[in-house]
């Protein structure tokens, strides 16, 4: 996982601050919490292999927090002389990590180039940064005071914007998010710090529409299916104290004072089971939260701790008061309706008013009475497929989210190859003209010809490829003003609303001075391969057997890139050719043969500054032009069956050479996925399994209703002569037409929204790694379970009913 630089969480976001302005801003009225780290400098030292350790300073543990670096031995910095460093950092230099440990370190302070060397002492000891791209080395406040303040006092504002050292960076927060845009701009009013306040979009909501209806969506699903439960149970109870409520009103009870006592249990089962439930909920969730943060390395500054929002527990109350209060609505609706007499007549069939027509007689058999008592209420039958359907397709859904997530296009989209090792940049920002060592750089750099050799000496390597990379200011000719100037006109809009105005007139004095950086890539056939080229507008694909035909069609060819005649693109606007000065200040053009785009994982990494371009050229044209001999990365792809003897030997490599070297494997994202994956089966598990006891509560509760509502019917049926056993398979042919239809509403329900549906839930940011498969092999589980549930249930509710002989069953009522 890698993330930017700069990890602010505060709802203000202050960069570049003075002191005053830092105690303007704190104590602001409208601020609840405030705290700051400055920006010092960097370790220089050579044992630090391009290591890139920051020196910062704070006096607050919330911003080491923060930052990702809070100690977890000793304590943060207070005299001049004390430090809190990273693991990584002390391993590199040698320094045993124990608190109180003295040692030497070399730093430079933003600014000022000359380094200084000074003795300090191990306050405290911070985990290396897992989330960003260099380590933290945390110095006192006396440190800041005495070494680096009077450069901030005496610097100039354009060295403060370049990032001299000394400034503010600060984090505020309001009491809440409400309105946060404005409170930011009164907050600047009232503070007169203007340029240097951000609003942090963060808080400010991006959920789309469709991700609303998503979330509305789950919610009604779950307050229906809750609402089924309760309203089973109810009805149940009812029909079984019908003759009692009756009873109750033939003595003077009125309907409303009924239909209290209904509602008396209500709150008293709210009463006891909310409490039961947010107490269930809370260690739940506990569990779950820890478990998916598990796989997040910085857990370990939070201490496992999980936070809840009280609103929470009032909206969960409220939620479930709610689904209490409509689902015992129709069970207070008839014991405040039916009178005395109807009490003793209330069976299954009751409300069912409209007269039958009558029909000629047709031959008795198990199905025509099944389907005859079926017909009767029309309105049961379709509550009963409803509400089982409803929990069939939510597991569903949870099980096509589960398995759409791609381990191919997972891997494929954070590593090209089976393997990747990367070294330290050589590009430099100055001409290709300039006097440089290259000799040095190659010795200096870990993909060297050795390592180069040691890798053709594998026997379980298939193919590799090199990339090379040279970063450098290029003189633009007539034709590259020409393309600039006309790109900057068509995207205007759209630079000044991301870039900023300012961003956007810096590209302008590029084509004034005419010089512009140049990210040039040199890249062999190995590496052509894994470029994505634009067959269409703005749509880059790889080559594959799919697009073999059209690539053949525009010659995009490695045979015809190698000619040296030719360039490659990456570009919005792509224009004929590209002229570049070469090392010995010659002017080299080239056409451009097509626009390409290099795989972010094979990229160097490094934001360009203003309006860069990137052009890639073959190997051999790249080396002469630049005299840059040494890649900074390879990628290997490894023969089958060997990808974990690739690993090992990559990351044996890369610790043992002590030269920066970062070895990155499939088998490691591989793993990662599975993780992610493991992780998900668990927290959408205990979510489908809460789904699961929902549904098979639906089933049970109408079962038990039907059956216990049918009872003199089916005493009367068996008084006339029908056995037990016959009496079992006509309710069991009625539980498979119930289950047959809810196996078919689930799929019809599935095949013409589940993809919709499913999308929702996985997200936009999320969409890339997903591939949607309709499959239906979690029915195999389901159909199982359901044919079970539809022999047990009934079963042994007969049995508990016909414990009675037919004639006291039949007098009871």
């Amino acid at each position: 996982m890698r993330l930017k630089e700069k990890m602010q969480d505060g709802h203000v976001i202050g960069e570049n601050l003075s002191r005053q302005e830092y105690e303007k801003l704190r104590t602001d009225r409208a601020i609840t919490q405030c705290f700051y780290s400055c920006r010092l400098g960097n370790l220089t030292m050579k044992k630090l292999h391009s290591l890139d350790v920051r020196l910062r300073c704070t006096k607050n543990q919330s911003s080491m927090i923060h930052w990702l670096s809070s100690p977890v031995k000793g304590r943060i910095p207070k005299e001049e002389d004390e430090v809190v460093a990273t693991e990584q950092t002390l391993k590199r230099l040698g320094i045993e990590p124990i608190v109180g440990n003295r040692f030497t370190i070399e730093y430079q302070i933003d600014g000022i180039n000359r380094v200084t060397k000074k003795q300090v002492v191990l306050s405290g000891i911070t985990k290396s940064n897992v989330v960003g791209t260099y380590e933290i080395m945390w110095m006192s406040e006396a440190f800041y005071r005495n070494c680096c303040l009077r450069y901030r006092l005496h610097g100039s504002k354009t060295e403060l914007k370049r990032g001299l050292a000394g400034g503010y960076y600060v984090n505020a927060f309001f009491s809440d998010t409400t309105n946060l845009k404005q409170k930011v701009v009164e907050l600047k009013k009232r503070t007169n710090i203007k340029g240097a306040l951000k609003c942090n979009t963060t808080y400010i909501s991006k959920v789309r529409v469709r991700d609303y209806l998503a979330i509305s969506l789950l919610c009604g699903l779950t307050l229906v299916a809750g609402y089924l439960i309760i309203y089973n149970i109810f009805i149940i109870a009812v029909t079984n104290d019908i003759h009692e409520y009756g009873m109750l009103k033939a003595i003077g009870l009125t309907g409303k004072q009924l239909k209290k006592v209904v509602r008396g249990q209500v709150v008293i089962l709210g009463g006891i089971g909310i409490p039961i439930g947010l107490f269930c909920g809370v260690e739940i969730g506990n569990f779950l939260a820890l478990k998916w943060m598990g796989q997040s390395e910085y857990i370990y500054i939070y201490d496992g701790a999980v936070t809840y929002n009280i609103w929470i527990f009032i909206l969960a109350t409220a939620f479930t008061w709610f689904t209490l209060y409509v689902g015992c609505f129709k069970a207070c609706w008839i014991v405040e309706k039916i009178s005395p007499v109807d009490a003793i007549r209330y069976n299954d069939h009751y409300e069912n008013k409209k007269a039958t027509k009558r029909r000629k007689a047709k031959k008795l058999s198990m199905m025509t009475m099944v389907m005859n008592q079926l017909g009767k209420n029309k309105r049961k039958t379709a509550f009963v497929c409803i509400s089982v359907t409803l929990s069939l397709v939510m597991i569903n859904l949870l099980y096509l989210v589960i398995i759409g997530y791609s381990k191919e296009t997972y891997c494929d989209f954070l590593i090209s190859a089976d393997v990747e090792v990367k070294g330290p940049e050589v590009g430099g920002q100055g001409n290709l003209s300039d006097k440089v060592d290259y000799s040095e750089i190659n010795t200096h750099t870990a993909i060297n010809q050795k390592m180069r050799n040691a890798i053709n000496k594998l026997p379980y390597v298939q193919s590799c490829g090199y990339v090379y990379n040279k970063i450098f200011q290029n003189k633009m000719d007539a034709e590259a003003v020409k393309t600039t100037k006309k790109w900057l006109k068509e995207n205007k809009y759209d630079l000044i609303k991301y870039e900023g105005k300012k961003e956007y007139q810096n590209m302008y004095k590029t084509l004034k001075t005419k010089k512009q950086q140049l990210y040039l890539y040199g890249i062999d056939k190995a590496t052509f391969d894994k470029l994505l080229f634009e067959l269409d507008t703005n749509v880059y694909e790889l080559k594959n057997k799919k697009n073999e035909a059209e690539f053949k069609k525009r010659k995009l060819t490695y045979e015809k890139f190698c000619s040296g005649n030719y360039i490659l693109e990456l570009s919005d606007q792509l224009s004929k050719s590209y002229t570049i000065t070469t090392i010995t200040g010659e002017r080299k053009k080239y056409k451009v043969m097509a626009s390409a785009e290099i795989p972010y994982n094979l990229d160097i990494g490094i934001a360009g500054d203003t309006g860069y371009v990137k052009y890639f050229l073959p190997k051999e044209e790249f080396i002469r032009i630049t005299g840059s001999k040494v890649p900074y990365m390879v990628h290997m792809e490894a023969k089958p069956g060997h990808l974990g003897d690739l690993t090992k030997w990559a990351n044996n490599y890369c610790s043992s050479n002590k030269k920066g070297l970062e070895a990155y494997s499939r088998q490691e994202y591989i793993d990662d996925f599975n993780q992610i994956i493991q992780n998900y089966l668990i927290v959408i598990g205990v979510f489908a399994g809460v789904l699961t006891i929902i549904g098979i509560m639906n089933f049970i509760n109408l079962q038990v209703d039907s059956i216990i509502s049918k009872r003199v019917e089916y005493a009367m049926l068996e008084a006339v002569g029908m056995t037990k056993k016959q009496i079992l398979r006509k309710v069991l042919i009625e539980n498979l037409i119930y289950s047959s239809i809810t196996i078919l509403l689930s799929v019809c329900a599935l095949f013409f929204f589940g993809k919709r549906m499913v999308y929702a839930i996985v997200g936009e940011d999320m969409i890339n790694l997903y591939e949607y498969h309709f499959d239906l092999k979690v029915y195999l589980i389901e159909i199982p379970v359901l044919c079970a549930l539809s022999y047990l249930v009934p079963k042994v509710i007969l049995q508990k009913v016909s414990k009675k002989s037919v004639i006291e069953r039949i007098h009871c009522e």
